[in-house]
């Protein structure tokens, strides 16, 4: 099984969908045979046996994931420590968002078309550290087709020494800033380093994933040879070279259902799955990126910063644009202890910055069995529906008749605005009772049930089905550093 597995992660020649499935019956089979092994329960073989034709063009992305993080996490397993919220009751805002997002990639019950845009919609940790603008990693919506975004050929990572002597990677990001069009030898750059705990913290684990299934190295094909690079002795830094003929290829690629397409992934679908993360996370306001790009100023500007550093953080050219845009309203002096001479306080205003962001943990994710059928009977909803779905039809007699690509794109875009205008018909109604739904959280919100409904409370029951993610979703909280060497 595992010379199966690294040979799909290596780009060999992939095995047929019957040969992988007899490995895994044969393996089962074998290990049940050895002494001292006991049978491999039946909700783990046939969740990964049923798995299997699912994983034809996902396998490597997820696996190249899952890699890292079980030669460390194996490793260390007698020191793990799972991450704790408890002594992060103060968290708020964008900070409070990552958070919760990662939480539920261990209770999310979104189906995901491809297995790698779960991997790039966590790599968004990169706009957390450096508060970079959405259009800077993925193509702005206002310049579409040109290309911009980040590129293989602007992205470095490399292997140095860290300050206790051991090997470390740190990747280099050259951001695509507003502005610097022109100019791009002096677009802004931005570094970041993997030793940063729990897991889903960690920034350099999503792009060396992508990395490695994307068989971008010249000289490295997995982790482990990776892993295996010694500490550069004079302090250099060890660059691993990207292949020259994948230079120009986005990092961040457009996905369809079987693989990356190798076009760049536009900054519009990523926000709008950023906001659907955040509402799936009980959140009642839509959550964008520049929430996040506001946070990692306002932490920069508290941190100590200069000005100058702060400037060249943000991609401003104007000191006055931060004050002006960014800098919360509320003051931040405690007049009352400024007044008695007494300790400053800061608590209670991390608190009262968190008020712009409403989490609702048991925020309503779908209607009601009853709710909809009352829906499928309203009169407006009837007639919108009939019309909607007897032009989809006419659309798709239309389509089998069409044998020009340019001359079926239209109709599609429109039959997908349809498809889209009664997705909105349910969502309204959602919103609607999501607005009046009780704000009063349950004194043991596990052992309450949500007043309507909520999908989340299946994940957990289906989840084994989905082995990768399930394993993601607990290995990704463990306090355990990215490497140990």
């Amino acid at each position: 099984m595992e010379g199966v597995v690294r040979g799909c992660c290596a780009g060999e020649k992939e095995p047929s969908l019957y040969y992988s499935l007899q490995k895994l019956t044969d393996f089962g089979a074998g290990w049940k045979r050895r002494p001292g092994n006991d049978k491999i329960p039946p909700d783990v073989s046939e969740s990964t046996f049923f798995f299997v034709p699912d994983l034809r063009f996902a396998l490597p992305l997820y696996l190249q994931w899952l890699m890292i993080l079980i030669v460390y996490t194996n490793r260390a397993a007698q020191e793990v420590q799972p991450f704790n919220d408890s002594a992060n009751s103060a968290l708020h805002d964008s900070e409070l968002l990552c958070y919760r997002n990662q939480t539920h990639i261990d209770e999310d019950w979104h189906q995901y078309r491809h297995g790698r845009i779960l991997v790039q919609d966590h790599a968004y940790i990169l706009f957390i550290y450096s508060s970079a603008r959405v259009g800077e990693y993925f193509e702005s919506n206002m310049r579409i087709g040109s290309g911009h975004g980040l590129l293989y050929e602007i992205i470095d990572l490399v292997v140095f020494k860290n300050e206790k002597g051991e090997a470390k990677i740190s990747v280099r990001v050259t951001r695509d800033a507003k502005g610097f069009s022109e100019t791009p030898h002096k677009r802004l750059q931005h570094s970041i380093y993997k030793d940063m705990e729990p897991l889903f913290a960690n920034p350099v684990l999503p792009l060396l994933a992508i990395a490695l299934a994307d068989h971008a190295f010249q000289d490295y094909r997995s982790f482990e040879e990776i892993e295996a690079i010694p500490p550069p002795a004079d302090g250099s830094l060890y660059h691993l070279r990207i292949k020259k003929d994948i230079l120009r290829i986005p990092f961040f690629q457009i996905v369809s259902a079987d693989r990356p397409t190798g076009k760049i992934h536009g900054a519009g679908s990523f926000s709008n799955r950023t906001v659907d993360l955040g509402n799936r996370a009980g959140y009642e306001e839509n959550i964008r990126i520049h929430n996040i790009r506001r946070e990692a100023l306002v932490k920069a500007d508290n941190n100590g910063y200069s000005i100058a550093e702060r400037i060249k953080f943000t991609g401003h050219n104007n000191a006055d644009t931060f004050f002006g845009s960014y800098a919360p309203e509320l003051s931040t002096i405690d007049g009352m202890a400024n007044y008695w001479n007494k300790k400053r306080r800061t608590v209670h205003l991390e608190g009262f910055r968190g008020l712009s962001l409403h989490h609702h943990p048991q925020l309503l994710q779908s209607l009601s069995a009853k709710v909809e059928a009352n829906l499928d009977h309203c009169a407006d909803f009837v007639s919108v529906n009939i019309s909607v779905n007897k032009e989809i039809e006419i659309l798709g007699e239309r389509l089998r008749g069409i044998t020009v690509e340019d001359e079926a794109q239209p109709a599609r875009a429109r039959r997908e605005e349809l498809y889209w205008q009664k997705r909105q018909l349910v969502s309204e109604e959602l919103s609607k009772w999501q607005q009046i739904q009780l704000g009063k959280i349950a004194s043991n919100t596990e052992d309450e049930a949500p007043q309507v409904a909520s999908l989340p409370s299946h994940f957990n029951r289906i989840r084994r089905l989905d082995p990768p993610r399930d394993r993601l979703g607990s290995l990704l909280f463990l306090n355990v550093p990215l490497r140990n060497i």
